[in-house]
């Protein structure tokens, strides 16, 4: 089971169901912002520049991997840090990297703001090259 101890109400059931969780032998995996008493954790949680996060993911105190997000929002932290716990879960390594990040804006070349062209390039290619050197040598290992 996966769980953000961030949110109030999951805390509230967790710790009524802790007993029952461990009698039925269920490993519970939690994730947080907040707390470094979660299974992972983010540290150093800051806005780039680029408009989005970035911070190291800790799994049980030990720094995992620095991540730099290549989507606004804090919600993708969640996201990338309960995607860790699952990776963790069924011990996955990368065999195959799916780039499917994408960002586009139309009309004409002469009215789209340099920072919107500068973002699309971004997140279309420089984030997927950043992802292909940093999987790269796991990936052939």
């Amino acid at each position: 089971v996966v769980l953000n101890s961030d949110d109030s109400n999951i805390a509230e059931i967790l710790a009524f169901k802790k007993i029952e969780l461990d009698r039925k032998r269920i490993k519970v995996y939690t994730f947080s912002t907040i707390s470094t008493d979660a299974t992972v954790y983010a540290y150093g949680v800051k806005l780039a520049s680029d408009g989005c996060y970035e911070f190291d993911a800790y799994y049980r105190h030990k720094k995992l991997v620095h991540v730099h997000l290549g989507a606004p929002g804090k919600h993708n932290i969640y996201n990338a840090l309960a995607t860790i716990c699952v990776a963790l879960i069924y011990d996955l390594d990368i065999d195959c990297l799916f780039l499917n990040a994408s960002v586009g804006y139309g009309g004409s070349v002469l009215e789209i703001p340099i920072k919107s062209l500068e973002k699309n390039f971004e997140v279309n290619v420089f984030s997927n090259v950043k992802l292909i050197q940093m999987y790269c040598g796991q990936m052939w290992a």
